[in-house]
C-alpha cells in the first residue's frame, strides 16, 4: 500500500455540480471528525485544486457586457482568490492556483489576517 505520509485528500472535487458551499461543508466535517474522533485517516493534508475548477466556470467566460458582471479577467481573478480563501478557512492545506494576481490577493489577505 501507499504509506500514510504520501497521502493527501482532495474533497474539492465534490463541488462539481454542487458548488463551493458543498466543498466547505465536507471539509468542515472531515476536519471535525479528524479532531473530535481522532480519526487519523481524516487528518491527512487537504489539497484544493482551485485553478482547474475556477477557470472552467461559465461566469468567468461570460462577455464583459453580459449581465453587468464587469471585466471577465478581473472576475476570474476575484473568483479564484475568493475560492482560495473560503477553502483555506474550511481547513485546506495546499492550494493549486493559476493566476498571479489571485495568488497576490490571497497572500495580502492572509498577511492582514495574521497581523490583526
Amino acid at each position: 500500500g501507499v504509506p500514510d505520509e504520501l497521502i493527501i485528500m482532495d474533497p474539492t472535487v465534490s463541488g462539481i455540480g454542487y458548488g463551493i458551499e458543498y466543498c466547505y461543508s465536507i471539509m468542515e466535517r472531515i476536519r471535525m471528525a479528524g479532531l473530535t474522533q481522532q480519526d487519523e485517516k481524516l487528518q491527512f493534508p487537504v489539497i484544493c485544486n482551485i485553478a482547474k475548477e475556477t477557470w472552467k466556470t461559465k461566469e468567468v467566460h461570460m462577455a464583459n457586457d453580459e449581465l453587468n458582471m464587469g471585466d471577465a479577467k478581473k472576475r476570474g481573478i476575484l473568483m479564484e482568490a475568493m475560492s482560495a480563501m473560503v477553502l483555506l478557512l474550511a481547513g485546506g492545506d495546499v492550494l493549486i492556483m493559476r493566476h498571479p494576481e489571485a495568488i497576490k490577493l490571497v497572500r495580502e489577505t492572509l498577511a492582514e489576517l495574521i497581523a490583526s
